[in-house]
């Protein structure tokens, strides 16, 4: 049996006819809903999402801007935004910032449907790149490591930061390097981001037992990916 896709429904109206949604569920489309993403990036993320739907519907363009940003900062999955006729002519703005798709909010719901299967079809062909050492596998399509055959799943950053990292173990990448890499600046580290960032990551490692010593702080000069035999052999 194919996996079903994951979606998550962002401000669902409460005068919403949810019976539509209820039809995607059906169709090898798991659904959940959220108030907001804003908020989101604080809880450890459980599961990677395919799909995003943005239900537009009296949210002002700072809020959809807020959603959207944040979900493009963490996540990798595309981005629907349902929007009212009237206000298309802002669709050049919510591409520019990051959505993927822009739909009519009256647009059928079997139109969406389909739209959303037929890409997660493609994405079954597509081929995952797996980055692998012999304790670690990354995996850029969701987003995730694998340690000792258990899989958790980072935010974008977090990830990134470990593949940084990963391509040469046992050695201090710098806070600059660091921040070069995420952030493409030269002029500004950002050594409290980047903290912050190894914070989050290393409270998700905990969640596998023996991981908790990958992360390795090189005072006042950076972070370096341990990889060692004694590491091998704790797993």
């Amino acid at each position: 049996m194919d996996p079903k896709l994951i979606v998550e429904i962002i401000n669902v109206p409460e005068n919403f006819d949810k019976e539509k949604l209820n039809d995607l569920n059906n169709s090898g489309i798991s659904i959940s809903y959220a108030n907001s993403y804003i908020n989101n990036t604080k809880n450890p993320i459980k599961q990677h999402i395919d799909y995003f739907i943005i239900i537009e519907d009296q949210l002002s363009l700072m809020e959809v801007f807020e959603i959207i940003t944040s979900i493009r900062k963490n996540e990798q999955g595309l981005i629907f935004l349902l929007v009212e006729p009237e206000h298309e002519q802002q669709k050049l703005f919510y591409l520019k910032i990051g959505a993927d798709i822009i739909v009519k909010i009256d647009e059928t719901w079997e139109v969406l449907k389909y739209m959303m299967l037929n890409l997660g079809r493609q994405k079954i062909y597509e081929k995952t790149i797996l980055t692998k050492n012999n304790q670690l596998v990354l995996n850029d399509y969701n987003l995730s490591v694998t340690i000792a055959g258990e899989e958790v799943f980072l935010t974008k950053n977090e990830f990134r930061l470990l593949r940084l990292l990963n391509k040469t173990p046992n050695i201090t990448i710098s806070y600059r390097e660091i921040n070069e890499y995420l952030w493409n600046k030269k002029d500004s580290t950002q050594v409290a981001n980047i903290a912050n960032i190894v914070f989050n990551l290393r409270d998700k490692l905990k969640q596998i037992e023996g991981a908790d010593h990958y992360l390795v702080t090189v005072r006042s000069k950076g972070y370096m990916l341990n990889i060692s035999e004694k590491s091998k052999e704790r797993l």
